[in-house]
């Protein structure tokens, strides 16, 4: 582009002609600015503010009496057998645990389940984990195996909805346990 000299008032310049400036007519006054809001707007947002946290305080509280009155299915039953962790495959937001309990039952199986997901009830972003009980690191089949999922809305993700619960987070389990003692076989010590 080339060094173009600037145009007079009136001629026709890069942008269409250029209008010289004119006085504004004589008694002209220009807009008043807005009206101000009165003292009485104030005061209903102010009514509005408290109305809107009361309600949200109201909702905390009804929350949190809710969730002490059914027990916790997520709690162990009793104490919980000591277990090592053997496989451990979390990703961003699903995973896929195996626990080794030498001498597992199946109630304390599921005791090691549940004690295993309280550390995904604290919110630390994972959705679903597949937790699964064995008795040595070379067995090809569990004792137990549970599926934790976070909400509802996990479970119409990873399960289509088929996971149902009355409380969230939930565990379902499965024990077959097929290398378990069988009845009249007495325990090793």
């Amino acid at each position: 582009m080339s060094y173009q000299p600037p145009q007079q008032p009136g001629q026709p310049g890069q942008w269409g002609p250029q209008q010289p400036y004119q006085q504004p007519p004589p008694g002209y006054h220009p807009p008043p600015p807005p009206p101000r809001r009165s003292a009485q707007t104030g005061v209903w947002i102010g009514v509005l503010v408290v109305v809107v946290l009361a309600l949200a305080i109201g909702f905390a509280v009804v929350r949190s009496s809710d969730s002490g009155d059914a027990p916790d299915l997520t709690d162990p039953s009793g104490p919980v057998p000591h277990y090592t962790v053997l496989i451990k495959d979390l990703k961003a937001r699903t995973g896929n645990v195996e626990l080794l309990v030498p001498d597992a039952t199946i109630p304390g199986a599921q005791d090691v389940i549940r004690s295993y997901s309280k550390l995904f009830n604290r919110g630390e972003g994972m959705e679903k984990v597949d937790i699964t009980v064995v008795r040595s690191e070379t067995s090809k089949v569990y004792v137990c195996s549970g599926r934790w999922l976070k909400d509802g809305r996990a479970s119409e993700l990873y399960t289509g909805g088929d996971f149902t619960a009355d409380r969230w987070p939930a565990i379902r389990m499965n024990c077959p346990d097929p290398d378990g003692p069988s009845p009249g076989t007495p325990a090793l010590p």
